[in-house]
């Protein structure tokens, strides 16, 4: 027999996502020719035709198909394969957290995933710019350019190694761009008393409000800038003003003082000091805040300025006026003074009133300080001689009905003040 026409059943054929083709055998010009299925699934709609329509073609597998040219006992063969090849498919998504951004210009990420033959090729796009990518990996994240409030990107063209294109429709991501706020707080930091009004300059886009810890109260709505307050204790509060503006955020603190106002202090009684060198003082301990002992008049030396119970000496003769400040923070201070009077009383055992111009009267230095003392002279028979009440220095030796008095040892008691009181003898002589 003569031979047959040598076989071709054409290239082999790469195609997406379809169940029938066309197949590109060449016709013989000595013989006939056949298709036959090798493997895989087919159905071949004229087998005696060289170009035959085959179906049943299953997509993701392939199919092995066999042209043979017979003549007589003669015959040549060859084969073709058929793939089917699925469309590849994408999601496109914003990485968490990007899908809104602060600051414009600015940058998001978005992840693309892919099935099908890769690498694939890509082309993403916002409606202004197109960025052509390859991706050689199942899963891949971009960076990519926010320039306004609201920018959408969506995937226009996607290709893969088998030159099957996925189906772009939908798929939108929408990625939000804010301006950027900063807070700005001015609230004063030491308060007298339990209430306060916060200072605050308002965003002019976005929300903003104050936040505060426990023992904070708003009395007023906490999204105004001047926000009033009360605290519950007289501490130190940590008070935050909070600015937002979609992802754009910022915070300031303010740490605000509140001191409870003082109450009044008492520096103790008034005090008369006869010949001793100090004293201990004796001021209520403040309730809230701190005292301090000063000098208004005279002088003293303090053992403990801030001690309410404090020794204090080195007083000058006569009056010295001492005073207890209590202060608190910013609050008004109050006080209270204490009158020390100190004398080296000096009582003379006697004097000469005979108009000589020398000790002619009972000086007794120091009873200057004593304005309500009484000085009372007995004679030795315990007859009361004399008696002034504010003595002033002015006995000349003469009674009560002003006659001259002997000379003779007398005898007296001095009535300094309702505790205080000297007693002695006085020598007359003339």
């Amino acid at each position: 027999s003569v031979l047959p026409t040598t076989a071709y059943a054409g290239n082999d054929q790469n195609l997406c996502n379809v169940t029938a083709t066309t197949l590109a055998g060449n016709t013989p010009t000595v013989g006939t020719g056949v298709w036959s299925v090798i493997s895989g699934s087919a159905t071949i709609t004229t087998p005696s035709f060289a170009m035959s329509d085959i179906t049943g073609l299953v997509v993701g597998t392939s199919a092995v198909l066999r042209w043979t040219i017979t003549n007589g006992t003669c015959y040549s063969t060859d084969e073709v394969i058929i793939t089917i090849n699925a469309l590849p498919t994408y999601s496109i998504e914003v990485i968490s957290g990007m899908d809104s951004i602060c600051g414009i210009p600015g940058t998001s990420e978005i992840v693309l995933n892919v099935t099908g033959t890769l690498p694939c090729t890509f082309s993403l796009s916002n409606g202004q710019q197109s960025y052509w990518f390859t991706q050689t990996e199942a899963s891949h994240v971009y960076q990519i350019e926010i320039n306004k409030p609201l920018t959408e990107y969506w995937i226009s063209l996607l290709t893969d190694a088998n030159n099957c294109s996925a189906d772009t429709s939908g798929n939108l991501v929408t990625i939000y761009g804010f301006q950027p706020v900063i807070a700005d707080a001015q609230t004063p930091v030491e308060i007298c008393g339990n209430t306060a009004t916060l200072q605050a300059t308002p965003v002019t886009i976005g929300t903003n409000w104050w936040t505060a810890p426990l023992g904070i109260t708003f009395l007023t709505s906490p999204e105004i800038t001047n926000a009033q307050i009360s605290a519950s204790q007289y501490i130190t509060y940590q008070i935050i003003w909070n600015v937002k503006n979609g992802a754009c955020t910022d915070s300031e603190s303010v740490y605000i003082t509140f001191y409870h106002e003082p109450l009044q202090p008492d520096a103790g009684i008034d005090i008369t000091l006869i010949d001793q060198a100090s004293v201990q003082l004796n001021a209520t301990t403040p309730q809230y805040g701190i005292g301090i002992w000063s000098i208004v008049s005279g002088n003293g030396t303090f053992n403990n300025l801030n001690e309410p119970q404090t020794t204090v000496s080195n007083f000058q003769e006569g009056e010295n006026i001492f005073r207890w400040t209590v202060v608190n923070g910013t609050c008004f201070s109050l006080f209270d003074d204490v009158k020390i009077i100190f004398t080296n009383l000096f009582i003379p055992e006697g004097f000469s009133p005979n108009s000589d111009g020398l000790n002619d009267y009972f000086e007794i230095t120091g009873i200057e300080f004593y304005p309500k003392s009484e000085f009372i002279v007995f004679n030795r028979w315990g007859i009361e001689v004399y008696n002034k009440i504010g003595y002033d220095n002015t006995w000349d030796g003469k009674s009560m009905n002003n006659k001259v008095l002997p000379e003779d040892t007398y005898f007296y008691i001095l009535k300094l003040d309702g505790k205080n009181s000297r007693k002695g003898y006085i020598i007359l002589k003339r």
